[in-house]
């Protein structure tokens, strides 16, 4: 009897153990980094604050696909899809340093579209505005 007794508490002392040591590894273990709202809060302080570093050419929207594929999703969200593809399809034209991006109206229709200005160095909207 005595020694199933110390064979118990051997098991107890080791299930203790084995909960100890699994409940500190999942304490310590870092955050996922891509899961932190704080690292990347940080990260883009740093980012932002270093003022030698270019992280894209000279211009980054040169092509009117890309100038459209970045248009419509902001002109979606201002106006709602619905509307932006009655106004399709969206037509750019480079002006500068800048793309303006315009809805089209059918024909024999009359009134105004959206637009959207981007500067074509950084993708800025400049001017976001539904004409009527």
């Amino acid at each position: 009897m005595a020694e199933r007794d110390i064979m118990k508490q051997d098991i107890f002392v080791l299930i203790i153990f084995i909960t100890v040591l699994i409940t500190n590894q999942c304490s310590s273990r870092k955050t996922n980094q891509f899961d932190s709202r704080e690292y990347w809060k940080k990260e883009l302080n740093e980012i932002l604050a270093d003022t030698s570093n270019q992280f894209y050419a000279d211009t980054l929207i040169t092509n009117e696909k890309t100038a459209l594929a970045i248009a419509e999703p902001i002109l979606a969200a201002k106006y709602g899809q619905t509307q932006i593809d009655r106004e399709k399809p969206l037509v750019s034209i480079k002006v500068n340093n800048y793309w303006i991006i315009n809805g089209t109206l059918p024909n024999g229709y009359v009134g105004g579209t959206a637009t959207v200005i981007l500067r074509a160095t950084d993708g800025k909207v400049i001017k976001l505005i539904h004409y009527k």
